[in-house]
This record gives C-alpha cells, sequence and structure tokens, in this order.
C-alpha cells in the first residue's frame, strides 16, 4: 500500500503504519495515485530517483496522504534537494499529528531535525523603501516573495541567479552557489535610473540642386577619361620595362662575346680565365634580369592596352576645329574633352 515506506531497514519498523485516510477523492483519482505511488516506489528500489520523485508528486496532488509524503521527502533527499525534503518532512509531521499516527509524527519530525543543520540558507537584503513599488525580485526566474526579505531562508544546494527589476529602473543580477550547511547573503543596491532612450526622427533628405551643363557643350565625364588615363600609364610602364630590359640583354651579348673576341675564354673548350669568368658571370646576370624586364614590359603594356580599349566611351565627349595664328604661321587645330 502507498503508506508502506521505501526506506533503509532501520527504519521499517517505525514507517510500516496502517494506512492514513485521505481527503474524500473520486475512484479514478485515487486509483491513479495509486498507479503512481506504486511505480515511484519501484524506482525508488532502483535508485532511480530523479524518476521517482515525480511519480510521489503527482500522486500526492490527487490523494493526499502521509505516506506519499514521507517517500516524497525521502526521495528529495536523495536527490540532494534537501531543503524540499526538510519541507516535505515538516508536511508529513503535521499530517501524522493531525491523523493521530503518532509513530509517523515522530519518525518525520526527527528525519527534518537530523536534515536541518545541513540546509544552505539565502539571505536577499533589501530595504524596500529605497525602491520603486512595482520592484520585482526574482531567483531563477520565480517571483520571490517580499516577505522573506532580509531572512535566511532554507534553499536546496545549487546555483541561483537572484534578479530586481522595476520599470524605468537598470535591473540587477546576481549569481550565488548555495552550499550545504552555510549561509549566503544577497544585497540588492538602490537600482540606478535607466538612461532615457531618444527616438531620432528620420533624417530629412535634402534635395540636391541640378546645375545645367552650358548650352554650347556638355560637361565631359571622367570615368572613360580616368580608365584610358590610366591604360596609357601602365602601358607607358610596360614599355619603359622593356626597353630597359632589352638594353641589358644587348648588354648581356656584348659581354659574352667580349669575353671570347679578347681571348679570355677558349669558344671549343669554354675555359676561361679569372677575369674571362668574371665578364661571363656578369652577361648571364644582364641576361636573366633582361629575361624579367621584357617579361615583365610586355604584361604591363598589354595590361594597359586592354584598359585602354576596354575604357566606356564618354557619352559627353567632344570634338571641334579651331583657328589656330602665331608668328609666321597659321593652322586648325582639334580641341575637346574625350
Amino acid at each position: 500500500m502507498r503508506n508502506q515506506l521505501l526506506a533503509p531497514v532501520v527504519l521499517a519498523a517505525a514507517l510500516c503504519l496502517n494506512p492514513t485516510p485521505s481527503e474524500a477523492q473520486s475512484g479514478a483519482d485515487k486509483a491513479t495515485a495509486e498507479q503512481l505511488f506504486t511505480q515511484g516506489r519501484a524506482l525508488m528500489k532502483k535508485g532511480d530517483y530523479a524518476a521517482a520523485c515525480p511519480k510521489f508528486e503527482a500522486s500526492l496532488k490527487l490523494d493526499p496522504a502521509v505516506g506519499t509524503t514521507l517517500n516524497l521527502a525521502i526521495c528529495y533527499e536523495k536527490l540532494g534537494k534537501l531543503a524540499s525534503a526538510w519541507g516535505y518532512y515538516r508536511e508529513a509531521e503535521n499530517l501524522a499529528n493531525r491523523a493521530g499516527r503518532s509513530r509517523r509524527e515522530e519518525y518525520a519530525r526527527n528525519a527534518a531535525d537530523a536534515l536541518e543543520p545541513r540546509l544552505p540558507r539565502l539571505v536577499i537584503k533589501i530595504d524596500l523603501a529605497d525602491h520603486a513599488a512595482d520592484l520585482t525580485v526574482t531567483r531563477n526566474g520565480t517571483p520571490v516573495n517580499a516577505a522573506v526579505f532580509n531572512t535566511a531562508i532554507f534553499v536546496d544546494p545549487g546555483a541561483y541567479q537572484i534578479t530586481a527589476d522595476a520599470s524605468g529602473y537598470l535591473p540587477f543580477t546576481a549569481s550565488i552557489t548555495a552550499i550545504e550547511g552555510r549561509e549566503v547573503t544577497v544585497e540588492v543596491p538602490v537600482l540606478a535610473p535607466a538612461p532615457e532612450e531618444t527616438v531620432k526622427s528620420p533624417e530629412k533628405r535634402t534635395a540636391i540642386p541640378t546645375v545645367d551643363a552650358p548650352s554650347d557643350r556638355p560637361e565631359p565625364g571622367h570615368t572613360g577619361r580616368t580608365r584610358r588615363i590610366m591604360g596609357l600609364s601602365v602601358a607607358g610602364g610596360g614599355l619603359a620595362a622593356l626597353a630597359v630590359g632589352i638594353g641589358f640583354g644587348a648588354s648581356a651579348n656584348s659581354k659574352w662575346d667580349g669575353a671570347f673576341d679578347d681571348g679570355l675564354c677558349n669558344r671549343d673548350t669554354l675555359v676561361c680565365t679569372a677575369e674571362g669568368q668574371s665578364q661571363t658571370d656578369s652577361a648571364r646576370t644582364h641576361a636573366t634580369v633582361s629575361t624579367a624586364l621584357v617579361g615583365a614590359g610586355i604584361a604591363l603594356a598589354a595590361a594597359g592596352a586592354v584598359l585602354y580599349l576596354t575604357a566606356p566611351k564618354n557619352q559627353e565627349s567632344y570634338a571641334r576645329l579651331a583657328p589656330s595664328a602665331g608668328p609666321g604661321q597659321l593652322g586648325l587645330v582639334v580641341v575637346g574633352g574625350f
């Protein structure tokens, strides 16, 4: 039956008593409660307290009984939820007292008394006079009743987050860990006013005045012109590198041939004197530089040509003939923008 307890052997004699009559419940509720209680006991025998406790909780809601309350207290104690266990031991003590079950009452009281020194205690220190009327304090997201402020209350061991919040103020949050047998205090300071949020109005768009181009010719654009100038610059750099490379190549040939023509190196055996070796080495160096510069020059010239030839045609380009006169000369010149 549900009023039998799953407890250590040394406690069995004290707990195995007759069932305590519960409040009147429907037959279906009592049947469900009995099943849940039986399942909870089976889980506790296996040591699966995490699964057993919810069974006892549900059974207790459907059909309150001293035995169910005691089993739930034992289950919570096994899980390390000491404050929860202590609370149910005290509840079982009261239920047994009202039912005249003195042995159950004594067992529940002794269990609670033994557990009490191990309970963590939490103090939320706060002066309500310094705070807004709508101040809300929560513990792990659950509102805390103002009646427990500035009082050491029993809590289960573990981590807690204390938050204080009020309209128009910055919230306060503190994280603490409740340790078995110790007391921890969280002092809630006076909340700082929240900065006023300023809502920026949309910026007014200022119309950009348009300026009509002179009637005689449109203002030349810059996109295609800039790209063509860049193309000419790159190509010019390429041609310059190509010219220098050719110069180094000519120098390499001259040094190489000179070493053999001056008899410093033998054309058949390729054996050179020290001076000839130095001259041929210099020729090889110039040849290497020449190859690099010629290659780079060709690449740059090609890139410049591509930039120039692919530049967009400027719709605003213009050209016209104008007379040109000077000392002893007369002619026409082409002027314009492109």
